[in-house]
């Protein structure tokens, strides 16, 4: 059977998409009520917690050609279906029991989270039963939980207007416009086409509920994509290049920026030789500086989380260098995981571990280790909280303050490597080595640019920071928001 010409639903709901949480919870059968209820009324527990998420998802798959090889050279042809669109409403819920028990005369604690599939009695009472006998395996130090006192920030921009309040038509008619942003721009670019554009557009409910009187709820929303660019030289030569955005508004994907910088991509993987060997200053730009210096990516988050620091796994020391005492010969850098960020693609609200509230966090000032992040538990155990100072929360969007310096005098009149994009990047989070392929990076001397791609990236992530200088130009890429580029004194890469 062939495919309706413009569109598939999967699973369909009315058109009044906006969240009725009510509406959801009837629709997946589950009572969230009688879940807090039946938890409340459970002996043997010291305390529990109740995560939330109803979601109202749309996937729009758009192909608008199809690709085929004859004589050993790519065809194009339109495609007479070029869009797919499928709706999907979800929830998910997690309960979290906290026990606390004596065993051969001391009193322990124990945690333990599961996923609610049904809320039919039995099948409640079984799940939360399990969870205690689990969460009474753990021997932990006894630790308090959070208040119904703390003051939780529900007022963080988190939900694109345009999404939340759409109707199904509105939604897509929104989708048209980036796709039609995406296809007239590329459409402007010499040797190069969009294979597919895939937006996934999700409007979420989110709410915590616990034991102790905690009760937040708010809206959400997410615009991720994934677009694929394709070069195709005169000379036979193809290359490809994928873009990954995320994002909670649609605007906030960037089409024609997306198409600039990717279809750029693409043209260049297809030039590109293999890579030099070379040692030496070293420049990271954009989305490879994005992963490179995003907590979430960076040993920094290791060694600056207050369990490694509890077990004595870390290297941190408030006020230590975090370049590995290593001579600092550039700038002094300033790392800020800030959840607070309107619109962040990593903000939040509270923490889905244990239900603290969310705020800003200097890890790293001046290339010195400040703050910690981790859960309550472990700022107990650490005396953090007798000192007055607040649980974290969860980890936010990555902020760096920008340099002095333009990009292009960064890159100097000497020759030097410039690196685009990684295959991908990791980093041994203990004592911070690397070495990373290459996706796309180019070599610069004497006035000329040659890309290459391949290679590793070879180097100490702790002591690179002790020699290097930030661009003054500002770069947003999913949750970092930071330098456009950096300059690294002493790097090595390998063919």
């Amino acid at each position: 059977m062939s495919p309706a010409p413009n569109s598939t639903d999967v699973c369909d709901i009315n058109n009044n998409d906006k969240i009725d949480k009510a509406h959801l919870e009837n629709r997946c059968g589950v009572n969230i009520e009688r879940i807090k209820s039946t938890l409340a009324k459970t002996s043997n527990l010291f305390g529990w917690l109740v995560r939330q998420q109803t979601v109202l998802g749309t996937t729009v798959i758009s192909l608008p050609n199809l690709y085929t090889v004859e004589n050993g050279r790519f065809v194009r042809s339109s495609n007479q279906y070029p869009r797919e669109v499928i709706y999907l409403p979800s929830e998910e819920i997690y309960l979290t029991v906290y026990v606390r028990f004596n065993d051969g005369g001391t009193e322990y604690m124990g945690e333990a989270t599961g996923q609610v599939l049904s809320d039919e009695q039995s099948v409640l009472d079984e799940l939360i039963q399990s969870l205690i006998v689990n969460a009474r395996s753990l021997q932990n130090k006894p630790y308090s939980l959070p208040s119904s006192s703390q003051q939780y920030k529900t007022d963080i921009l988190l939900a694109d207007p345009k999404i939340l309040t759409s109707t199904k038509p509105q939604l897509l008619d929104l989708v048209s416009e980036f796709n039609s942003t995406i296809l007239k721009t590329t459409n402007n670019k010499e040797s190069v086409d969009v294979s597919n554009i895939e937006l996934f557009i999700k409007k979420h409910h989110n709410a915590l509920d616990t034991s102790t009187g905690i009760n937040v709820e708010f809206d959400s929303t997410r615009a991720d994509a994934e677009l694929c660019f394709i070069a195709r030289l005169s000379d036979g030569r193809v290359a490809e290049a994928t873009a990954r955005p995320h994002a909670r508004r649609i605007q906030d994907l960037r089409p024609q920026e997306l198409v600039q910088t990717y279809s750029d991509y693409a043209r260049k993987s297809a030039r590109a030789a293999g890579p030099p060997k070379y040692k030496g200053p070293v420049i990271v730009s954009e989305e490879a500086l994005a992963n490179m210096l995003s907590l979430d990516t960076s040993p920094l988050l290791f060694h600056a989380g207050t369990r490694n620091v509890f077990d004595k796994m870390s290297r941190y020391e408030q006020g230590k260098l975090v370049t590995d005492d290593a001579e600092i010969k550039g700038e002094r850098i300033t790392i800020i995981s800030d959840p607070h960020i309107p619109f962040g693609s990593n903000s939040h609200v509270f923490s889905t571990i244990d239900g603290s509230p969310s705020r800003p966090v200097t890890v790293v000032q001046d290339s010195n280790y400040a703050e910690l992040i981790g859960t309550r538990r472990y700022y107990e155990y650490l005396g953090l909280l007798d000192k007055g100072i607040k649980v974290s929360g969860p980890l936010g969007n990555t902020y760096i303050p920008q340099g002095k310096k333009s990009s292009n005098e960064l890159l100097g009149s000497d020759k030097i490597v410039v690196v685009k994009m990684f295959s991908d990047w990791s980093v041994n989070p203990i004592n911070g080595d690397f070495a990373c392929e290459i996706r796309l990076g180019e070599t610069r001397e004497n006035g000329v640019v040659t890309p290459f791609k391949g290679g590793l990236l070879i180097g100490n992530y702790f002591k690179m920071l002790a020699d290097i200088t930030l661009a003054s130009e500002r770069f947003q890429f999913d949750n970092y928001f930071g330098p456009a580029g950096a300059r690294f004194g002493m790097l090595e890469i390998a063919g």
